[in-house]
Parts: structure tokens; C-alpha cells; sequence
């Protein structure tokens, strides 16, 4: 199936199982990771999580920021 492009993934438990198994949403130059974090917060392990990201060659990019605030 591989990546797909254009929408965020969603920061939890699964999204680095589903980057390193291809299944990740990427940004349209295939670099840049959209990553979305759930209403009621952040995942305890976010810090671990956006190194993952980075460790597995792509950029992560805070969707929507403006939530978050």
C-alpha cells in the first residue's frame, strides 16, 4: 500500500509502526511527516515519538499548531 500523502497522522501508540511498515501519511515532497496530536492532549512519550520520527529520516510537521495552544 505504502505512504500516503497530503493528511496527518496521528501521534499514539501505533503511528511509528505504521511509519516504519510504510503506511505513514507524508507530506508531498516525501520528507515531512504531518503529525496530529488527539483533543484531550499529548501521549505521555511524545518527546520519544518525534525522535523516532526523525530518526527515521523524515521532518515532523505540528499540524494544526493552532490547537494546541
Amino acid at each position: 500500500r505504502g505512504a500516503q500523502r497530503g493528511a496527518d497522522n496521528m501521534v499514539d501508540g501505533r503511528v511509528m509502526e505504521e511509519i516504519r511498515g510504510g503506511e505513514g501519511r507524508l507530506a508531498d515532497d516525501g520528507a515531512h511527516i504531518l503529525v496530529g496530536l488527539a483533543n484531550r492532549g499529548a501521549p505521555l512519550r511524545l518527546q520519544d515519538i518525534w525522535c523516532g520520527i526523525q530518526s527515521s529520516g523524515y521532518a515532523p510537521i505540528l499540524a494544526h499548531p493552532v490547537r494546541y495552544g
